[in-house]
């Protein structure tokens, strides 16, 4: 099992290749790392105007961040309005955990990326920059895999591969049916939620972000 671990870890850092490369203005990289070694909000230029980004999370709670401020709005997914929210800030680093997810989390069964809004926002996976929440499901044992890409499916994941040589397989969360996925990958009641037994972790399919070469 811990092989297993650490070859998905290997696979969700490397498994996704980026497009490109987004160069930010000098000015504003410099006013970014000031803020994250600070650790406070940075205020918004006289005359700009604050934006805001959302993003679905794997529960299916919408997080919306607005820029300069780092002001946290939380819109519970469809029939959690029972659900409550801690709102971790870190430098440089927000984080939103619904209580229902709380303990999977603390258990290691859950990716803490999944509920990292600023790592999320990073990987370009906002509402409006990606359709789907992109999800690798680990198994206990071999035929798990194939009952956890089963109750994907009923729950409208798509299937992007499957990765026999360590029980898991990658799915596209759809961010429109979020909270009915979070309810078919997960059991018990409202007040906290835990895996059944073919799956072992959800983790997040993420990016890693290519270092620039400084040798001349």
């Amino acid at each position: 099992m811990r092989q297993q671990r650490r070859i998905i870890g290997c696979l969700v850092a490397t498994t996704v290749v980026l497009a490109g490369i987004a160069l930010r203005a000098t000015a504003d990289a410099t006013t970014d790392a000031t803020a994250k070694s600070a650790g406070r909000e940075i205020p918004l230029a006289a005359g700009a105007k604050a934006t805001t980004r959302t993003v679905t999370l794997l529960t299916g709670d919408r997080v919306t961040i607005e820029s300069g401020s780092n002001r946290v709005s939380i819109v519970p997914g469809a029939g959690r309005a029972h659900v409550t929210f801690t709102t971790q800030r870190v430098p440089g680093q927000v984080r939103v955990i619904p209580s229902d997810a709380a303990t999977l989390l603390g258990a290691g069964r859950l990716d803490p990326r999944l509920f990292d809004v600023t790592t999320l926002l990073e990987y370009g996976y906002d509402d409006r920059g990606r359709a789907q929440l992109p999800l690798i499901l680990t198994a206990r044992d071999g035929d798990g895999s194939g009952r956890a890409k089963a109750r994907a499916v009923r729950a409208g994941a798509a299937v992007a591969r499957e990765i026999p040589h360590v029980r898991a397989v990658a799915v596209g969360q759809d961010r429109r049916r979020a909270t009915t996925m979070w309810q078919a990958l997960t059991t018990g009641g409202s007040g906290s939620r835990t895996l059944p037994a073919d799956i072992d972790k959800i983790y997040l399919d993420g990016r890693r972000k290519p270092a620039l070469d400084s040798s001349t």
